[in-house]
């Protein structure tokens, strides 16, 4: 199987924690219930302390079906952070007490999340690529441990949902390992389960991993069919996981029909990928916001009547003091009137100041949340928008500009079978040159040609030796070797440092500027400066003038971390850590 394809296709990734067994399970186990809304709040340090102390508490009182429960969401709330080995800690202690309890249905939920830990973890050490053993290792975990489920409670009663998701889950495990035979067969048990249960959104996640696995087969008309089949049944896109799973259609689609090389249907559900993640970016994000703002509103509605239960209370205090020391002199009486109302007046205050604190708190999280989501919306832009010049740069370099050349070529055979010149020959010839010569141009200002074929560092090199002038003057130093990337990771860092170097020209007036780049520990720096008149780098009205915010967004989608240091009349420089996994 082609590792191109592992590293384009999207996949369905259906690890799932359970958050209690079906004979574990209580509605009416309110402290429960508070710990779970925490989680779907994302107030996950909250609902872990409760947890920790319940544990504590059923622990002191001997209960072990609480402990058990209690142990098991507390490793799902640490696996949720990716603590591993703790969350796996927890694991074990909730396994240890159900076989001690002889509580099977509890002990198939407890390897289920352990094959589902070592899952995730395997995902991410694959994609991190460092520790290929360690990787292994996770994977033969889970394997271990959901095919223990399989084999060893065939015939307990509830297991139906764990049996569906160990399924799926192996669905996507044997593809991923190149053994199709098993992954159809685990797919096809995972529907038969979710068609028990009713559950079509998950038996929509496994035929689109079925999908995938036809493509690493190279059965590419079966994945076709397969993915065209499912589109009439996400009709919904105001459901997210619907949206979602119609946006991975599509661009498995694409995916499809782009090896195929039909590239009109490859560029039009390319397209229809980009405008639904975009979409899904905007749901999920105004979701976030919604529920922050409901939960901000509850919790202005609690504290104001908070605030009137205390006036009306203290008033009929009042009432009662007064007719209580009616009898007491009247400089007495005066008194305590003036003490009485100094402090409800100080009370008063200190609410108001609470209540507005409160309010600036929450403006602050709304704001955050808004910037990120214009970063989200940023980056799925650009990438999609990257994507779309790569393509039309390699149909102009590959197609058009073959079908010039051809053309010309059958002008020239033309032209030595005629026995005297023609003039029209002649000017066909002259038009399909200058054609040719845009063509080139066109496909190289889309995507550099020497970026492409040499990679970064000659990129750079060249793009130096292009912009520098009497007027202005770049260098480029290098003290490692920078080997090749990612095409994609070297198109944004040349993107990156193009805008930067554009900003020079345009708003440094500098006459020279110096371009370093090194390769260490896999990070790759960048140091760029100039001797220009600089700027206040506190000033967001001029850093948004000269499109720093724009270039920040960028970095960050990268992870990696930029730092700008600049001062007027002191020139300007920017220093760039980007961390890179070689190609």
């Amino acid at each position: 199987m082609p590792s191109y394809v592992k590293n384009i296709v999207s996949i369905v990734l259906l690890i799932s924690f359970l958050s209690l067994s079906h004979a574990q399970s209580n509605t009416k186990d309110s402290i429960f219930n508070v710990v779970n809304t925490f989680i779907e709040q994302d107030n996950k340090e909250e609902a872990l302390k409760i947890a920790i102390a319940q544990l504590e508490a059923v622990t002191q009182n001997q209960s072990t079906a609480l402990q058990i429960k209690w142990n098991r969401k507390i490793g799902e709330l640490f696996s949720s952070n990716n603590n591993y080995p703790i969350a796996l800690a927890y694991y074990n202690k909730a396994k240890t007490l159900c076989e001690k309890t002889n509580d099977s249905l509890a002990l198939a939920n407890v390897y289920f999340d352990i094959g589902s830990l070592n899952l995730t973890d395997y995902t991410k050490q694959s994609y991190l690529a460092q520790k290929v053993e360690v990787a292994l290792d996770k994977r033969n975990a889970a394997f271990d441990h959901f095919n223990y489920v399989l084999t060893h409670f065939k015939n307990i009663s509830g297991t139906e949902d764990i049996f569906a998701k160990t399924y799926a889950n192996l669905t996507g495990m044997y593809s991923y390992i190149s053994s199709f035979n098993d992954a159809e067969s685990a797919g096809k048990k995972a529907i038969e389960y979710y068609q028990k249960l009713n559950d079509t959104l998950s038996i929509i996640g496994v035929k689109i991993n079925l999908g995938v696995t036809h493509i690493y087969q190279e059965k590419y008309a079966q994945a076709e069919q397969n993915y065209l089949e499912m589109l009439p049944l996400l009709k919904d896109t105001t459901n997210v996981k619907i949206l979602r799973y119609k946006e991975i259609n599509y661009a498995n689609l694409a995916h499809i029909y782009t090896i195929q090389k039909k590239h009109e249907d490859a560029n039009k559900y390319l397209s229809l990928s980009h405008q639904l993640n975009v979409l899904y970016l905007e749901m999920t994000s105004n979701k976030t916001l919604e529920e922050i703002e409901a939960k901000y509103n509850q919790d202005k509605a609690r504290q104001e009547e908070i605030a009137k239960t205390k006036i009306e209370i203290e008033k009929k205090e009042k009432t009662q003091l007064i007719l209580g020391i009616s009898a007491i002199t009247a400089i007495a009486l005066l008194l305590l009137a003036a003490f009485l109302y100094r402090n409800s007046n100080l009370k008063a205050k200190n609410l108001e100041l609470k209540l507005i604190q409160k309010e600036l708190n929450q403006e602050q999280q709304l704001q955050k949340l808004r910037e990120q989501n214009q970063n989200k919306v940023i980056t799925a832009t650009l990438d999609g928008r990257l994507k779309e010049r790569k393509y039309i740069a390699q149909t102009l370099h590959d197609s058009v500009s073959a079908l010039l050349s051809s053309a010309n070529m059958h002008l020239q055979v033309v032209k030595k079978k005629s026995n005297q010149p023609i003039e029209e020959l002649e000017k066909s010839q002259r038009i399909i040159d200058e054609a040719s010569d845009k063509v080139r141009d066109l496909s190289h200002k889309l995507i550099s040609a020497v970026l492409i074929k040499f990679g970064i560092e000659t990129a750079i090199q060249d793009l130096c030796e292009k912009y520098s002038n009497d007027a202005l003057h770049f260098s480029f130093y290098t003290n490692t070797r920078i080997p090749r990337l990612e095409q994609d990771l070297e198109i944004k860092i040349f993107n990156i440092i193009q805008e930067i170097i554009n900003n020079i020209i345009k708003h440094s007036k500098a006459t020279s500027t110096n371009i370093k780049v090194n390769f260490t520990n896999q990070n790759l720096q960048i140091e760029i400066e100039d001797n220009g008149i600089g700027f206040d780098t506190l000033n967001t009205n001029l850093k948004s003038g000269v499109g720093l915010d724009l270039i920040q967004s960028r970095i960050k989608s990268l992870n990696g971390e930029i730092r700008i240091s600049s001062a007027k009349n002191k020139g300007t420089k920017i220093n760039i850590n980007l961390p890179v996994i070689l190609k």
